[in-house]
């Protein structure tokens, strides 16, 4: 676990130090653009979701800045999803694609997904999640002008 933290920290503090201004060894995040989630909905049903009363939710992860989005992919990213009412809590971590899938139960209520990074603004979301649907969600994380040292 230690090491996984680790691992983790070093490589957001690795990847943060390619992306913004550098002062004296350090990195300045850029404060804008602003993160955000766009959903795009699936028009075709998945028979073997469907039976199971579950749908899928693929994320892909990106920068909302072009310019750091040519440089690098958010590798790290944390993913929480919550639904209380269906007794889902987990926790995913984006790896160097910049996706990550998930099945769940499907819910009248949309999910919690909160998005977070060493360095970048927390982004909180609601995602719905249709029963024998796959459907995707952009995901754009912006900086919050924070200051990363090695």
């Amino acid at each position: 676990m230690r090491t996984t933290l680790a691992t983790v920290l070093l490589g957001a503090t690795t990847l943060a130090c390619g992306l913004g201004t550098v002062r004296g060894g350090c990195e300045t995040l850029p404060r804008k653009p602003r993160g955000h989630v766009d959903i795009v909905r699936s028009a075709i049903v998945d028979s073997q979701l469907s039976g199971q009363r579950l749908g899928r939710l693929v994320a892909t992860v990106n920068w909302s800045s072009e310019s750091l989005a040519k440089k690098s992919r958010p590798v790290g990213t944390q993913v929480r999803v919550i639904l209380p009412l269906t007794n889902v809590d987990m926790t995913r971590v984006v790896d160097s694609t910049g996706a990550f899938s998930v099945d769940l139960p499907a819910a009248d209520e949309p999910y919690q997904v909160v998005f977070r990074l060493i360095g970048v603004q927390t982004l909180d979301s609601r995602i719905p999640v249709r029963a024998g649907f796959v459907d995707s969600a952009r995901v754009f994380l912006g900086g919050n002008g924070g200051t990363l040292c090695p």
